[in-house]
């Protein structure tokens, strides 16, 4: 048993070297085509990285057409060989000299990712990995991208390029194990980058020293990625984090380095801006993030430096837009193909295809995400509309988020300090220092605004902590060079310390269970049959997929059909039914609709449908939300069969209605007796409040076994919606 463990642990390293190497041959191709050599560790790093972006614009284009197997990991192989062989002087070089004068630093190297792949074999412990992430990477190793895909499950359209990467890597003996090699090799290539720094800060080098000492005050945050419960699993979450790290320390290098060659310089902003574009398509949350930094490094490159050669600025900035344009403008053409809509789940960017997922699931998935992210497990229309979220919110904060933002209120202080002596002696202008952490400023206000769960934030935190601590660092001036360099081993030092998070054991133990990977849940499923015979796969008792055969969805509508005759054809949901929450699969019974509108019982004040006696019971208040595409007028029209108050069963009672929290109406209800009322509906959702008044109801002989005695309540025999006009 742990000579098999052992032999895992060392394959999973020898596959992320080997993959290390062949994605830094593919982007020493882009690092040629700027004329320049690998003429150290940290520009082969940086190779790598590239590399692994241009990868991801390969995939996009081949899963148009192609699956993502092993043939497109050949294609990947062959471009990164021939990187590699065109290179193979200077790498050799770099090899040799790194070897010969850094052995030690080679030797923690290996080590580390002996570590880091013993912890890449852990559990899966992120539940959305079970709920769409492994599904996603069987549909992109299974077919070419397949039309309407998020009809079959919405998530399965979020149309993040980090799952054809991991089904990249899902060939030969990972099959279907992909995610112990997806989060861990770029961790490692990142760890090795800012050991590198850590390296120079040892050495005392004094040029570009605080890009080197932030580069170290990011290395604790970093090193606790390998803790995450999430790391062997497929969330995206931890490479939007190591992706963020990545790019404010070339960030941070960009502005702070004067009379650099301009075509390192040139480099630097296609390396910035190819990554922010591939952040982009990991996960919409980097939005923020990585345009502000597009942005702002397009317009200080040409504000700065194409004065210098203007027709090899243009050139430049040609090749910079015309890359980025392409990658995004594929992105964009494989969301309409996944959903109908650019940018889903938000529904701006809607074309009109026939597989187009329909509106009312596509704004419900917004809010569940923006939802569940201010108050887990809540219904969204109990969240969304107040703010009284905000401190059990606060109160759960986790702390390991709030250390980084109070060293760096310290370290803004003491920066604050010596900023005039940093204005005066810059060549910058008096704002360049702060524009290096606009970029998570900005990320951080569409963060909260949005979505504002701690692990959407990425890296940001920790980058304003790290960025003034480095800046403060950076100006300490004192005639002893010895106590400079002992103060600053110390500042480092303490900031990383606290900053390290304080997690349980350093190794995954081997699993007994079976073999040497840790296995994951593979749950019972039921099976229905599309018209034409096509297997659907439902998971019972759960709603995660896991491993269950593709095509699995968790919420079957009756309604879901295929384009064509195939599934590679792609899926649709007629427009028969109108639904208006992601986890709904028909309208509820009894309630009867009018066609095009949507209607779900929100919250748990409502019990299941009793069909022996034909009642829905609704403990008060009970909340309807109706959609709509268009405002329209519609009828309220209920029949109670009794009403209960604490056990006392009662025929008469006053019902308040409120739409939207806006406008309220009071309904006379008696025990068989149809009332009605007329409500004005906006676009889109409604929240429809039904209130029974307990000290207006009346007595009634009516006995109900199953009547709730906690609470106050009503059974309804029948509820409608339907579509009215006003005569005027």
């Amino acid at each position: 048993m742990m000579t098999e463990f052992i032999a895992v642990i060392i394959s999973i390293a020898v596959w992320w070297f080997g993959l290390f190497a062949v994605l830094s041959g593919l982007g020493l191709l882009g690092r040629r085509a700027f004329g320049l050599p690998v003429q150290s560790a940290e520009t082969w790093i940086l190779s790598f990285w590239s590399g692994w972006a241009f990868a991801i614009l390969i995939l996009q284009i081949w899963h148009l057409w192609l699956k993502i197997d092993v043939w497109a990991f050949a294609v990947i192989i062959a471009l990164g060989t021939g990187g590699l062989l065109w290179n193979r002087r200077d790498l050799s070089q770099v090899m040799r000299v790194g070897l010969r004068q850094n052995f030690w630093l080679a030797i923690i190297v290996l080590l580390m990712a002996l570590w880091i792949a013993n912890r890449a074999i852990g559990p899966i412990r992120n539940g959305d990995t079970g709920l769409y992430h492994m599904t996603a990477v069987k549909w992109a190793a299974s077919y070419p991208i397949v039309p309407g895909l998020g009809n079959l499950h919405e998530r399965l359209a979020f149309n993040s390029t980090f799952f054809l990467y991991a089904a990249m890597l899902g060939v030969g003996p990972w099959a279907e194990k992909s995610h112990h090699l997806a989060n861990g090799l770029l961790l490692l290539a990142l760890l090795v980058q800012l050991i590198l720094s850590l390296y120079k800060v040892i050495l005392w080098n004094p040029k570009h020293r605080s890009y080197y000492i932030f580069n170290v005050l990011l290395l604790a945050p970093t090193l606790g990625q390998i803790f995450n419960p999430h790391f062997s699993s497929l969330t995206p979450d931890i490479l939007i984090f190591i992706l963020g790290i990545v790019l404010i320390s070339r960030y941070y290098h960009f502005f702070i380095t004067d009379g650099e060659d301009i075509d390192h310089k040139y480099y630097d902003v296609f390396f910035i801006s190819i990554l922010c574009v591939i952040g982009m398509t990991i996960k919409l949350n980097f939005i923020p993030f990585g345009g502000s930094m597009f942005v702002v490094v397009i317009v200080a490159w040409l504000l700065d430096y194409s004065k210098q050669d203007k027709k090899k600025a243009k050139k430049t900035l040609l090749l910079i837009l015309l890359l980025n344009a392409a990658l995004l403008s594929i992105w964009a053409v494989r969301s309409v193909i996944l959903s109908g809509y650019i940018f889903f789940p938000y529904t701006l960017g809607s074309l009109s295809v026939t597989w187009r997922v329909p509106r009312p699931l596509a704004l419900s998935v917004t809010n569940w995400i923006r939802s569940w992210a201010r108050a887990p497990g809540a219904f969204w229309t109990d969240v969304l509309d107040n703010w009284n979220w905000f401190r059990p919110w606060l109160k759960n904060f986790p702390y390991e988020y709030t250390k980084p933002l109070i060293t760096g209120l310290l370290a803004l202080t003491s920066y604050l300090i010596t900023m005039p002596r940093i204005m005066r002696n810059s060549p910058r202008n008096n704002y360049a220092y702060l524009v290096i952490l606009w970029p998570p400023f900005i990320s951080v206000i569409f963060w909260f605004l949005s979505a504002p769960d701690p692990r959407f934030s990425g890296a940001c935190f920790w980058m304003f902590g790290a960025g003034f601590a480095a800046l403060a660092i950076d100006n300490i001036n004192l005639k002893n060079s010895i106590t400079i360099r002992t103060l600053e081993y110390l500042l480092c030092l303490s900031f990383s310390v606290y900053l390290f998070p304080s997690y349980g054991s350093l190794f995954i133990l081997p699993n007994h269970k079976g073999g040497p990977l840790y296995d994951f849940p593979r749950p019972e499923y039921s099976t229905i049959f599309l018209s034409n015979q096509t297997q659907i796969n439902i998971p019972t008792n759960t709603d995660q997929c896991w491993n269950i055969p593709i095509p699995c969805t968790p919420y079957y509508r009756p309604t879901l059909k295929l384009i064509k005759n195939d599934l590679d054809s792609g899926f649709l949901l007629d427009n028969t039914v109108t639904f208006a929450d992601i986890h709904q699969v028909s309208t509820p019974k009894g309630l009867t609709v009018s066609p095009g509108i949507g209607v779900a019982l929100m919250g748990g004040n409502w019990f299941h449908f009793e069909e022996g006696t034909n009642l829905r019971w609704m403990r008060t208040p009970g909340t309807i939300l109706a959609y709509t595409e268009h405002a329209k007028y519609v009828k309220l029209t209920l029949k109670p069969f009794v009403m209960n108050v604490h056990g006392i069963l009662r025929n008469e009672g006053q019902l308040k209605i409120s739409l939207n929290n806006l406008s309220s109406s009071e309904l006379s209800l008696q025990s068989g007796t149809v009332t009605e009322a007329v409500l004005s509906l906006r676009p889109d959702f409604n929240i429809i409040i039904l209130n029974l008044a307990a000290d207006s109801a009346r007595s009634n002989e009516t006995s109900v076994d199953n009547a709730d005695t906690r609470a106050i309540s009503v059974a309804f025999s029948s509820i409608e919606l339907s579509s009215i006009v006003l005569l005027r």
